[in-house]
């Protein structure tokens, strides 16, 4: 596992949220120029739009869509994926969350664009990653293939082998960082890629050997190392997720699944609820925010 996989990929200059529309800034994206008419989709109960206030609108998707710009509009775009999967009880650790990625002042010209949703998620040229499943075996793995976390968009969390194994069941890569999106280069327009490891290895430290079970990584943070319940050998949280404004409010997305319940006080880093990308298989989603004319 490289140490590059620790850390979330930023642009340059509009990676640095808070300055540029990004979490915690009052400017608006998307605002030059605006367009002539909405922006429209079919089939329409794949997605629905609401006013944050003034003339800036956000749209989100939740299903397979083919959306029409009437014209060209400068927007802002931010996609997280389908979590990865959790469990099983007894043996396996938490999922990764899905990744995300978020661009600022992305120019489209009129025309219709294919949107797609499912464990990825890919709309104007940016895709998001599913999150890596967890490692499960409760058996002999001498190599440790089985029971290590599964690379995705956030890395899925180690799983339990029952067996001493050397070398041991590392936390699953995540993939979210290193994704390319082509025809856009970082700064241009500012894009930014979220996605940290899952936990790991399985290393034992009291018989019986080999119980750990680890957290899956989060769009904020790597899974946790922090202990579960005493007298337990695994890590209990799932990594943070990241806070995104996009629809006019602070929301968490993308956190990481934590252990499951097998033991007291393996939980998730942040609450996750649909639509949000989250550890645990939990479905993704896709908003994109514009202006219109008064």
């Amino acid at each position: 596992m490289s140490p590059l996989d620790w850390f979330k990929k930023e642009s340059p200059l509009f990676g640095l949220t808070g300055l540029w529309g990004g979490v915690g800034s009052n400017l608006v994206g998307g605002i030059d120029p605006p367009i002539d008419a909405h922006i429209t989709w079919n089939p329409n109960p794949s997605g629905s739009y609401s006013n944050i206030g003034g003339n800036t609108r956000y749209i989100k998707w939740v299903a397979n869509s083919t959306v029409t710009i009437p014209g060209t509009v400068t927007v802002d775009i931010m996609m997280v994926a389908k979590g990865g999967n959790s469990g099983p009880y007894n043996y396996g650790g938490g999922g990764g969350g899905g990744g995300m990625v978020y661009a600022q002042s992305v120019e489209l010209k009129g025309g219709d664009y294919p949107l797609s949703y499912g464990d990825n998620m890919s709309f104007a040229g940016f895709t998001a990653l599913n999150g890596g499943d967890t490692g499960a075996t409760g058996g002999w793995d001498p190599t440790g293939n089985i029971a290590r976390g599964k690379p995705g968009g956030c890395g899925g969390g180690s799983g339990r082998t029952g067996a001493y194994i050397n070398p041991p069941n590392d936390g699953g890569v995540a993939t979210q960082p290193d994704k390319a999106h082509p025809g856009f280069t970082p700064g241009n327009p500012g894009f930014t890629n979220y996605g940290f490891p899952g936990f790991g290895p399985s290393f034992p430290k009291s018989a019986p050997w080999g119980q750990r079970c680890n957290a899956g990584g989060g769009c904020g943070s790597g899974g946790s190392n922090t202990a579960g319940a005493p007298g337990t050998i695994q890590s209990a949280s799932g990594g943070n997720g990241q806070a995104n404004a996009i629809t006019g409010a602070n929301v968490i997305y993308g956190a990481g699944g934590g252990t499951p319940g097998r033991h007291p006080g393996a939980t998730n880093a942040d609450p996750n609820a649909n639509e949000r990308g989250g550890g645990g298989a939990r479905p993704g989603s896709i908003y994109l925010r514009y202006t219109f004319p008064a």
